[in-house]
């Protein structure tokens, strides 16, 4: 057919300067591609087709004779097809857009007004937090419901298989997903925490917990037969034991400086006696606040490190609070006291506040116990961030002895009791996990802990306690040993000739690293933006060169380092579990708490693609 007849076609596509129309039969058209000659029926999807072989229920064949076909002709077919893929989507998102105006709400409302008034009215009602308007899980409910139309009040379940049926299958749901979860994370530290559930019986809350998230496991009551050390036993029966001991320890310590130093308490009872004064008084509360934009913490304020976050506190506002008890406002104050006592106590406070020594002796005591508080904060920070937090907390430790050996501004009677504070609770909190992580952490290579015996020996026991883990042999004979001594020395070596330290010393020459190696971004912005997953880095990175250390390492530096999860788990069970709701079962109440404290974390990683 000569291109003088050729049937015309009514389209502006460019495919259709590929292909010679040889018949048109109504809607159906007969072409003939004119670089392979091969002949079909269809309309311009289906030689798009044929020419960029896409499409997935597309069945043309595809061109045999592409290396003739000019780059213009397949780039314009490609921006075409690109486009003609948007409208398509944006058609489809406006159909459904019409289908769910169409739907009626669940009220069966007829103004938007309505709608609202009867979600205020329910939550007014039943008390409900404002905030809980934003939860994904209540706009999801509203969305089902909507999608149920007028017959959705059919379907909402009764007080009974609310409590029964749907809070089972809602259960298993969570757990299943946590079953998998946990299956592919057999990594994790065992966390307890205990308290008395709404029937006011004693119980214990085991968790298990990674440093970026944890999973609620059981509830134990431990007034009856079962106690904490048998429902302990039966969680170890299934799971890594890591025996990290927890930051209570060094909680523990900074109130053993405060508390039990003669001198250090007197000055810490003062400094009460000020904050619990301004506190009670509003006309002083308010004007401070006013003025500083603060305010003066209370005791109870803070879960660790109360006494010492008040006078941190206190010492930071100790302008403001001077000018306040100087000011007309505490005038005020005075004048209005009719009682003597009442005069007798506002003097005793601003006797304080006026005694330059108080607040050299509160400097004081904040020099010695800071350095404390930043540890605890370290270690609190870390649950969550996936950081290098086991190593860094020995190092860390380190440096704090150091310090209280050092610092020539503490005096020496007590020097003494600080290095006995120390070694006490280094002893609670110190175990072969943070041997290991200390001499697996790149960035400490400086301080050659391979040299420390204790060192060596805790991590070289972890290695043997955890043989199953890091070979699949049971054993733990000597030959692990051995090949573990070889893999330190050779890891010495790789992470020294690599200086390791100087390639992670700014964001961007740690950038630079992380993409030689294909570093997924989102993990290469993490590392960049606190340079605090230096250790897991390297792992990833060179570990392959020794495969026994680089196990060890991604078992460490997952687990976390603080009980936050399970202080957190408190909160939770006491949300959950009222005084009202004493009369419920004690498996009522696991399921609640369980599917309260997990289904956010399956719903995470639902969306990851873990199942």
């Amino acid at each position: 057919m000569s291109s003088g007849d050729q049937i015309s076609v009514k389209s502006d596509s460019l495919a259709w300067t590929g292909v010679l129309v040889t018949s048109k039969k109504l809607s159906n058209v007969t072409v003939k591609c004119i670089y392979c000659d091969h002949s079909f029926t269809g309309s311009v999807t289906r030689i798009r087709c044929h020419f960029l072989g896409s499409g997935t229920s597309c069945t043309v064949k595809r061109c045999t004779a592409l290396k003739a076909i000019p780059d213009t002709f397949m780039d314009g077919l490609k921006d075409e097809e690109y486009k003609s893929r948007l409208a398509a989507e944006a058609k489809a998102k406006k159909r459904k857009l019409i289908e769910a105006a169409s739907q009626k709400t669940v009220f069966d409302c007829s103004s938007k007004k309505s709608l609202l008034s009867a979600t205020t009215e329910f939550f007014l009602a039943e008390a409900i937090p404002f905030s809980k308007v934003d939860s994904v899980f209540f706009k999801n409910m509203i969305r089902c419901a909507a999608a149920a139309g007028n017959s959705a009040s059919h379907y909402l379940p009764c007080r009974q298989t609310l409590g029964s049926t749907h809070t089972e299958e809602k259960y298993e749901q969570v757990r299943a997903i946590m079953t998998v979860v946990t299956h592919d994370r057999p990594e994790h530290t065992i966390v307890c925490d205990g308290w008395k559930n709404a029937a006011d019986e004693p119980t214990s809350v085991f968790l298990q917990a990674w440093n970026d998230t944890n999973v609620y496991l059981e509830t134990f009551y431990t007034a009856g037969e079962r106690r904490t050390s048998d429902a302990t036993q039966v969680l170890r029966e299934e799971s890594l034991d890591i025996g990290l001991k927890l930051f209570v320890s060094l909680s523990l310590l900074a109130e053993d400086i405060v508390g039990k130093i003669p001198v250090l308490d007197e000055v810490a009872e003062n400094a009460k006696k000020v904050v619990n004064y301004v506190r009670s008084h509003n006309l002083l509360a308010g004007t401070l606040k006013k003025e500083s934009q603060k305010i003066l913490l209370n005791p109870n304020d803070t879960r660790f490190g109360t006494t010492i976050l008040l006078m941190d506190r206190l010492l930071e506002l100790k302008t403001e609070v001077t000018q306040l008890f100087h000011s007309d406002k505490a005038d005020e104050l005075l004048r209005s006291f009719g009682r003597v006592e009442l005069k007798e106590r506002f003097k005793q406070v601003l006797k304080i506040v006026q005694d330059l020594s108080f607040w050299d002796d509160v400097r004081y005591v904040l020099r010695l116990v800071l350095p404390i508080l930043h540890l605890i904060r370290l270690c609190d920070n870390y649950q969550g961030t996936g950081a290098d937090a086991v190593g860094n907390i020995y190092a860390k430790m380190l440096e704090l002895q150091e310090f209280y050996r050092l610092d020539p501004e503490i005096k020496n009677d007590h020097r003494s009791k600080l290095s006995e504070f120390l070694s006490c609770r280094w002893g609670m909190l110190h175990s072969p996990l943070m041997d290991a992580g200390y001499l697996l952490n790149p960035a400490y290579l400086s301080h050659k802990p391979w040299t420390v015996q204790a060192v060596m020996d805790g991590t070289l026991g972890l290695v043997r306690k955890w043989d199953r883990f890091l070979t699949g042999d049971v054993s733990g004979g000597s030959e692990l040993v051995i090949q573990v001594t070889v893999e330190v020395h050779r890891y010495i070596e790789v992470a020294g000739a690599n200086d390791f330290a100087k390639k992670i010393s700014t964001p961007q020459s740690l950038e630079d690293m992380l993409a030689t190696f294909n570093i997924p971004p989102a993990e290469r912005e993490i590392a960049c933006r606190d340079n605090s997953k230096t250790a897991e880095m390297y792992w990833r990175v060179y570990g392959a060169r020794t495969p026994i250390l680089q196990k060890l390492a991604n078992i460490i530096f997952r687990q976390p380092v603080s009980q936050s999860a399970a202080e957190q788990s408190l909160s939770g069970y006491k949300r959950v579990m009222p005084e009202s709701r004493a009369s419920l079962s004690r498996e009522l109440q696991h399921k609640a708490v369980y599917t309260y404290h997990n289904i956010r974390t399956a719903k995470k990683f639902q969306q990851l693609g873990y199942c």
